[in-house]
């Protein structure tokens, strides 16, 4: 038996923090599924048992260590998007000043 599972461990905890998703498939990254199953040479089928089976899942731990890489280099290119915005728009108005002073003279 789990021990998260236990009566006694979910005394007193509120239920948020043991989401039920049961089968629901709509909140898994298909992506990264179909990465587990290749990395483990198994079936997609497999990896999304794994996904809604034991947490602790080897199938769920990559699929988890995929997805929460995604995520921070998907944080990383915004991040890196917005300094080079910023570059551009402070390079622009530099541009900008330096017409509006060639004009003047």
């Amino acid at each position: 038996m789990i021990v998260r599972e236990s009566d006694w461990f979910r005394q007193d905890l509120p239920h948020y923090l043991f989401p039920d998703f049961g089968d629901d498939s709509s909140i898994v990254d298909e992506d990264a599924v179909k990465e587990v199953a290749e990395a483990f040479n198994t079936t997609v089928s497999n990896v999304m048992s794994g996904l809604f089976g034991e947490p602790n899942n080897q199938f769920a731990i990559a699929y988890w260590l995929i997805v929460d890489d995604k995520a921070k280099k998907d944080d990383e290119s915004m991040i890196l998007s917005q300094i080079l915005n910023n570059i551009w728009l402070r390079a622009l108005g530099i541009i900008l000043l330096l017409n509006i002073d060639y004009c003047i003279r």
